[in-house]
């Protein structure tokens, strides 16, 4: 990968900044477009860069020069309300509608290619509800639909977290369940290569975050208690898993607010790094593993630790933050 790109809108702006940056981390350009006309995933291929984005009118693609010219936009699908999910060498567009008197969950997928050549549609009709909160990942042709049961317990409220896995044909070929966790408005999915599965989430004494480790028939191999607050992941080559989020310890230890670590397959700690802030947490939008470094994208209120830099004049900005491997 010798250049990628990101688009990050902030707050309620009428724009959304997008950068190019190369193959070591610096920025090349840097520009405002609007945000009625692209979506917030871009990639690079065949020297130009891509934007799908799903919205009421329907499916759009939408392409530039590696200046950030506009080239075209085009309408591909007259069908609203999709949400568009780019994995590997495919675009999906996924929507939710809700169908019978016990309002019973149907989705909806479509399939292009990176140039956006429609490869095949699929339905899944599912026995869920709407309540069931269901988020969706796609990994090696099966789809995976993770979503939640509330519940309450003696110590507050909680979730039992399940998953109903589909294969390439739209037809269930297994439920998981993975128990039931504390907080349920927080919790983090991840599918590995080898088809294992890490779920994050709070755990019921709420000071930091449950990671376990399931086999892909949703059997319990490992579970490990981490000082988060909160957290998303990421998977990294060889099956290692980035985590970024809030540091549980950093007011007790002043400390940074947050905080970037690198676990192994199996749940063991490989590297980890405060990061951010000392007065105000910070909230990541992506982060990438590239061959040298890894690099860490989102938005930030404050003006302390890495962000104590003269081009700092306070109020929400886009970061980057950049570490070496």
């Amino acid at each position: 990968m010798n250049q990628y790109i990101y688009g990050e809108r902030i707050g309620r702006e009428d724009f959304i900044n997008v950068s190019l940056l190369d193959k070591t981390g610096n920025i090349i350009w840097n520009k405002k477009q609007n945000k009625d006309l692209i979506g917030l995933d871009f990639f690079i291929y065949q020297d130009l860069i891509y934007s799908y984005r799903g919205d009421s009118n329907g499916i759009f693609k939408i392409i530039f020069d590696l200046d950030g010219n506009l080239i075209s936009k085009q309408s591909i699908i007259n069908v609203p309300d999709y949400f568009i999910y780019k994995q590997e060498n495919n675009i999906y567009a996924i929507r939710k509608t809700y169908r019978g008197n016990n309002l019973n969950l149907q989705i909806e997928v479509i399939e292009f290619s990176l140039e956006g050549e429609k490869k095949r549609s699929l339905t899944f009709e599912t026995d869920r509800v709407k309540g069931n909160d269901i988020n969706i990942n796609i990994k090696n042709n099966t789809f995976y639909f993770f979503g939640r049961d509330s519940c309450n317990s003696i110590f507050s409220s909680c979730a039992n977290i399940f998953c109903d896995v589909y294969n390439s044909s739209g037809k269930k070929i297994n439920t998981l369940n993975f128990g039931t966790f504390g907080n349920n408005n927080f919790y983090d999915r991840l599918i590995l290569n080898n088809g294992n599965i890490v779920i994050s989430m709070s755990n019921f004494n709420k000071t930091d975050f449950d990671f376990r480790l399931y086999s892909p028939k949703g059997n319990l191999i490992k579970s490990k208690s981490l000082n988060f607050n909160s957290v998303k992941m990421n998977l990294f080559k060889n099956n290692t898993i980035g985590i970024v989020g809030g540091n549980n310890k950093a007011f007790s230890n002043n400390e940074k607010q947050s905080q970037f670590l690198i676990i192994d397959q199996y749940l063991e700690k490989i590297y980890e790094k405060k990061i951010g802030s000392f007065d105000n947490g910070e909230t990541f939008n992506l982060f990438q593993e590239f061959d040298n470094f890894y690099y860490l994208i989102g938005n930030t209120d404050g003006t302390n630790g890495d962000f104590d830099i003269p081009n700092n004049t306070g109020g929400t900005d886009t970061f980057y933050i950049k570490l070496k491997k």
